[in-house]
């Protein structure tokens, strides 16, 4: 089984059969249609620590909304953001394979406080109530293991990605890929894909029938049908 970001940056013959046109459009957009919905973040704390900030701070976000916690309450989000450090340390130390571990004791008030900014960001852009749904689960489909998505919100998939960079082609290539999972069990309960990263403060939305139309050249539908296909097609594959 691979997971989604696996299918995502790797298999291009399956990309350049599905969507080929989606190099050249993604082009286009990251030089035409960049929006900003806040300046960029200033960092406060050292580089190494960027991945655990990125991932406190969206598992805050999501405790936050289980929590019901009030978003003038700093010291209870706080707390909030130190419960969850440890889990998180040891998260990214494990996917990161590197001999020289991050600390615990390392992430400082400067790491505390950039992930406090960061936190924040999420909780003003999404509304604070039932509309909104968080890590939408997707079945597994072919040799692509079930997985999560960040947010769903007001018909719309958004996909949160708080590194120190644009939007990548693979970053599309992930949203049509739970659009795929959830077409293919029937399950597709939006219609418009978004990319969001709230420490460039970038912020990317289209429809999801739009961007097939631009990159597949047919229907949101016929290229969900073709990238399931595709997937389960993978299944023949010797990984």
């Amino acid at each position: 089984m691979i997971s989604e970001h696996q299918l995502a940056v790797n298999y291009p013959s399956l990309w350049s059969t599905v969507t080929p046109l989606s190099d050249g459009y993604w082009l286009m957009q990251n030089r035409l249609t960049e929006r900003v919905f806040t300046p960029p973040l200033k960092p406060f704390a050292p580089t190494e620590f960027r991945a655990v900030i990125n991932e406190v701070a969206y598992r805050a976000f999501l405790e936050f909304h289980r929590l019901r916690l009030d978003q003038d309450d700093r010291a209870s989000i706080q707390q909030l953001i130190r419960s969850l450090t440890l889990d998180v340390i040891n998260y990214v130390n494990r996917l990161s394979g590197s001999k020289k571990s991050l600390e615990a004791n390392a992430f400082d008030s400067a790491c505390m406080r950039e992930a406090m900014a960061l936190t924040f960001r999420h909780l003003h852009f999404f509304p604070n109530d039932d509309t909104i749904e968080l890590s939408p689960a997707f079945h597994g489909c072919g040799s692509v293991s079930a997985c999560f998505g960040d947010v769903i919100s007001e018909g719309c998939l958004y996909e949160i990605k708080a590194g120190d960079r644009g939007f990548r082609i693979a970053d599309l290539r992930q949203l049509l890929i739970y659009s795929a999972l959830a077409h293919a069990s029937k399950q597709l309960r939006f219609q418009n894909i978004a990319l969001l990263n709230p420490r460039t403060g970038q912020f990317w939305k289209k429809s999801l029938n739009d961007v097939c139309l631009s990159i597949a050249g047919q229907s949101s539908i016929d290229t969900l049908d073709e990238l399931v296909k595709k997937i389960i097609d993978l299944q023949q594959v010797d990984f």
